[in-house]
């Protein structure tokens, strides 16, 4: 760090370093005119000589001071110092996400509230026609009031939108790499179209969104690679693994929604950030209605469904639980298992084992090991099942 305790910018004192990043260093310092501790971002020395750091320096405050938002780093002031340029920011009293991630998968209810929270960020950017460009764990703070998001100095205003960038977006111009060859983002969050150098969008957000959601929950990136171009290369070409496969304790909704929003077409993603919050902040409160533990999730499903068509089959043979003048009937033992090379797939939110009405048929959906589900139907006098053709991605 180049600035020393003490060392004055024009009215903010510094006091002692906080990080420092690509772009710049940020130190904690005090604002001597309202005597308040705030955080001040310099830009690099050895970049202050650069048109294009200092445009991209300038492309931060443009982005954070168009947002008013309780998830977004507030921005007091900007301004420079001989050649040291500066922002003024809220100081932020937390962790970074990455260092709450690098300690292992995160508890479900712990990833739908920060995913749901960092998706309001988003979508306040987003309607201001800004999109982040280098949504990551890093540039995710995590504080007592829950998610801020900082770090806009990739943010670019999408065409058309309400605002105007008063750059002119100079970072772009088609290219997919600067002109010292540095990809403009971080690579495993980035989508195919933004390492393409094709235009951008909220969409581009969503999919370093689903890259957050899957490293929370599985404890592990979805795209992986020794060099920046392999994890590159993975992006374009590979689909990471269903999380679900990593962690089975995945609520299928949530293993939907990081599938998604990881689509390689823009069009099949999630397309907003609000309507992703919403269906996370679903997913919460159904996993806070259920009070079953999820190692005996399946096994409740299975006893349920087997005394479901125990019912079923005494009703078909014209018996009423609880007749008291009905003859008595042979005791019947059956067990269901998955067909081969499947698991049941079990869902609180929906239907997942159904009985025939006359009893004598069990339809259920399964899922197969790259994660496709569909619906199978099992006579319960036979020990195979088949499956239900055109129920790809059934889930009840």
């Amino acid at each position: 760090m180049s600035l020393q305790p003490g060392t004055r910018l024009g009215p903010y004192e510094v006091l002692s370093p906080l990080g420092h990043g690509g772009m710049g260093e940020v130190y904690k310092a005090r604002d001597t005119r309202l005597d308040r501790q705030v955080a001040i971002k310099v830009l690099r020395s050895d970049l202050a000589a650069s048109t294009e750091s200092r445009d991209r320096f300038e492309r931060e405050a443009w982005a954070i001071s168009r947002l008013s938002h309780p998830r977004v780093c507030a921005l007091y002031d900007v301004g420079h110092v001989g050649d040291r340029f500066y922002l003024v920011m809220e100081l932020i009293e937390g962790e970074a996400l990455s260092a709450r991630s690098a300690k292992g998968p995160m508890p479900i209810a712990e990833v739908l509230r920060i995913g749901a929270e960092i998706a309001d960020a988003l979508h306040a950017a987003h309607r201001q026609g800004i999109v982040h460009r280098d949504l990551k764990p890093a540039n995710v703070m995590i504080t007592s009031a829950g998610v801020k998001l900082v770090d806009f100095g990739l943010a670019k205003g999408v065409e058309g939108a309400p605002v105007t960038d008063p750059a002119g977006d100079p970072l772009t111009a088609g290219a997919p790499l600067t002109a010292e060859g540095a990809w403009l983002g971080t690579a495993p969050y980035m989508a195919p179209e933004q390492l393409l150098g094709r235009p951008v969008d909220a969409r581009t957000d969503m999919f370093a969104f689903g890259a957050v959601l899957f490293e929370l929950v599985a404890g592990r990136r979805a795209f992986a690679g020794a060099t920046a171009p392999a994890i590159v290369s993975a992006i374009i070409h590979e689909d990471p693994p269903p999380v679900s496969s990593v962690r089975p304790d995945v609520p299928p909704a949530l293993d939907r929604l990081i599938a998604e929003c990881l689509a390689k077409d823009p069009d099949r993603r999630w397309q907003n950030a609000h309507d992703a919050s919403l269906q996370l902040a679903a997913i919460q409160a159904r996993q806070e209605s259920v009070t079953i533990a999820p190692g005996s999730a399946r096994r409740t499903l299975l006893v349920g469904a087997l005394a479901a068509a125990v019912i079923g089959m005494a009703v078909g043979w014209g018996l009423r639980p609880g007749d008291r003048g009905a003859p008595p009937v042979a005791r019947v033992e059956l067990q269901i298992i998955p067909p081969e090379h499947t698991t049941f797939s079990h869902s609180y939110d929906a239907v997942t084992f159904a009985v025939s009405p006359d009893g004598t048929e069990l339809a259920f959906v399964s899922s197969e090991p790259k994660g496709v589900r569909r619906a199978w139907i099992r006579s319960l006098t036979a020990l195979s099942s088949k499956p239900i053709a055109g129920t790809d991605g059934a889930t009840s």
